[in-house]
């Protein structure tokens, strides 16, 4: 929360940012299921994931590769991994942040900096100044036009 600004005023930014960030997920319904794809339409896909996140993150900078990371990936565990992983770090005196998904009631559990959720008013500031990036990549972007909703995650 900055200095001027009130707890209610935080709250609506918080609920307008997480709002917009809704605004990705694809679905007309908004439903989320499960559609039979082959191999081939998964890779398709996939590459064009990598190539759109690819091509945002190089707009932007490509913050990924200003600092040490550790991936952890795999089916059952993750969690739990970076939690310790993170623990670890801190104790060694490092700052740590990660993203995990999905969250169990609120978004921010999807964004610890240093084991603690963000603030609300930090989200907002951040879903802002992603919001920016977001307009200006779709504004010169040749290729692509949105970026999905874990997407969106994953760059803030």
């Amino acid at each position: 929360m900055t200095q001027h600004q009130s707890v209610e005023e935080s709250i609506q930014a918080f609920r307008q940012a997480e709002k917009w960030l809704f605004s990705l997920i694809t679905d007309p319904k908004g439903e989320r299921y499960f559609q039979e794809k082959s191999m081939e339409v998964r890779m398709t896909e996939f590459r064009e994931q990598i190539e759109r996140m690819g091509s945002f993150l190089e707009l932007i900078g490509s913050p990924q590769n200003s600092f040490p990371s550790i991936h952890v990936a795999g089916t059952s565990g993750k969690g739990s991994v970076v939690q310790m992983l993170a623990s670890i770090l801190r104790a060694n005196g490092l700052k740590t942040g990660y993203h995990v998904s999905p969250y169990l009631q609120v978004c921010l559990e999807k964004l610890i900096v240093d084991g603690k959720l963000i603030r609300p008013s930090e989200f907002a500031g951040l879903v802002a100044e992603f919001r920016a990036e977001f307009e200006a990549w779709t504004a010169h972007s040749e290729r692509f036009d949105a970026i999905k909703y874990g997407e969106a995650w994953v760059a803030l």
